[in-house]
């Protein structure tokens, strides 16, 4: 097989684009000292002694593009002209210039060497270089602009979901084109609006100085024309919803304790929010992730609502303008007749939301999570059903009468009576975090110290953590669609909202 050949071959097709690049590593593998004076006449190295090792040190994509067009032997030329792989990509210099190309880094350059080339020569070099220009992703959150002709380094792309403003792809990127060169799964999302683009990567560049666990990590945003990507780790294990309907998911005293220390985290990732005078604004369980790796991790996602403000809440006067949040999970302030600006606490409604149905999770399963989401109608019609609160006529708002009859049994259930962590835990999101008056509701650092207080007591004492759980459970009555009518909402108070924990 002929060097030309070999090269070749080793072209691979992004299937987003249908283009094709040529991996770093057949860069590295191919292009050794050997091939390059194997693809020299023996005069041109004999005058030229240190050319080989030139080209092996800082010209190997040159030599590349040259092999793909069947001209390796113009190397010298170019060489000598002083173009390396940092000058890639090239472009016409345009003017009476004729064929002379110029490279814009790492500083504007001219290499007049083209210049005796037949032009079809040289629009089939500035067309091929794109095959060794596909970007290494290296999860720094890096900003690229590409060119329409280069390809993304994927091996294969899958589309996930298309909503009109956004679609979702599953992407496997080339491992030798991204930082621990392993072959990796990411998502991509791509946007057609700008607008929409900018407020998600400026809210991922400031989440990204966090450095913290449990907020999605940035792999790199891109634009190509009026298309925009953001990408990301993929989360194998989909969402805590996807977690929830699993049935191989054994629920047992290492899942409760397991579930604790992630709440412990979502909880500090909030706290580093709020620090930096940030709210999510759309917390939910579809958007907080299940990495399987080794420690299993939540991860909470989907940062494009994020509002980053350079006032604390209490001195800002203007009503908050953020509406694109999923009704469930909303907190009571988001009505649009409230008037006042949201604060960082309306994260904590929602996150109480996420603990109470992961708690009916953990005891009754997928089945009672479905069941209590069922319970919770309205009977205002700018209420969606599903909610955690309710509204009267009158236009008061309060805990939807379902939400504290599910935190009644749970915690009158034995499975839940018999663990005092598990109690402890339902009794803190009923006192601190679903409370409808904002002023009452908890911030995330006094959340994360109460939280941490249960995770400590419950890995060092065995009898606080102490469960036994059915591996079929049949529910408390009142997470069983087949035992009560889904009648609709009386509101009254939390249990246990007026004592301290």
């Amino acid at each position: 097989m002929s060097f030309y050949q070999q090269l070749d071959d080793g072209l691979i097709t992004c299937p987003l684009w249908n283009q094709e690049f040529l991996p770093l590593s057949e860069v590295e593998e191919k292009i050794t000292r050997d091939n390059i004076r194997a693809q020299l006449p023996w005069s041109t190295l004999l005058i030229n002694r240190g050319l080989s090792d030139k080209i092996f040190q800082c010209a190997k994509k040159v030599f590349a593009i040259l092999v793909l067009m069947g001209e390796p032997g113009t190397v010298r030329d170019v060489v000598e002209d002083g173009l390396t792989d940092e000058h890639l990509p090239l472009s016409r210099k345009g003017g009476t210039d004729g064929n002379v190309l110029e490279s814009m880094q790492p500083e504007p350059r001219t290499f007049k060497s083209f210049a005796t080339w037949p032009s079809k020569k040289v629009k089939e070099f500035l067309e091929k270089q794109w095959h060794l220009q596909a970007p290494v992703l290296d999860m720094t959150g890096k900003h690229i602009v590409l060119d329409r002709k280069c390809a993304l380094p994927f091996l294969a792309v899958h589309e996930i979901y298309t909503t009109i403003l956004i679609r979702v792809y599953k992407g496997t990127l080339h491992p030798a084109h991204q930082g621990d060169g392993t072959e990796t799964n990411i998502a991509i999302k791509e946007f057609s609006n700008e607008s929409s683009f900018s407020i998600e990567k400026e809210n991922l560049l400031q989440i990204q100085q966090l450095q913290h666990s449990h907020l999605i990590k940035l792999i790199a945003t891109c634009q190509r024309g009026s298309t925009y990507y953001v990408m990301f780790p993929w989360a194998e294990g989909g969402s805590i919803t996807d977690l929830w309907k699993r049935e191989d998911v054994q629920r047992d005293r290492t899942r409760i304790l397991w579930s604790l220390r992630q709440m412990l985290g979502l909880v500090d990732a909030l706290k580093a929010l709020h620090s930096k005078n940030c709210r999510h604004g759309d917390l939910k369980p579809d958007n907080i992730l299940h990495f399987e790796n080794k420690d299993e991790t939540l991860v909470i996602a989907d940062v494009g609502i994020s509002k980053f403000h350079k006032e604390v809440t209490s001195l800002r006067k203007m009503k908050t303008n953020t509406t694109a949040t999923t009704r469930s999970y909303e907190a009571p302030e988001a009505q649009p007749d409230h008037e006042d600006p949201r604060s960082r606490v309306y994260d904590m409604w929602s996150i109480g939301c996420i603990f109470l149905e992961f708690a009916v999770w953990l005891l009754y399963g997928y089945r009672g999570v479905r069941s209590f989401k069922k319970s919770r109608k309205s009977v205002d019609p700018m209420i969606q059903n599903g909610s955690f609160y309710a509204r009267h006529p009158n236009g008061s708002v309060e805990l939807h009468s379902k939400v504290s009859e599910a935190i009644q049994a749970l915690l009158e259930d034995p499975p839940c009576k018999g663990s005092a962590a598990l109690a402890d835990f339902v009794r803190l999101t009923a006192r601190d975090l679903l409370l409808v008056d904002v002023s009452g509701r908890a911030q995330a650092s006094v959340v994360y110290e109460k939280l941490e207080k249960i995770v400590k007591d419950a890995e060092e004492q065995n009898e606080y953590l102490h469960i036994e759980l059915d591996p079929s459970p049949r529910p408390h009555p009142f997470f069983r669609t087949d035992s009560r009518q889904n009648s609709t909402s009386a509101p009254v108070s939390s249990p246990g909202a007026s004592q301290s924990p």
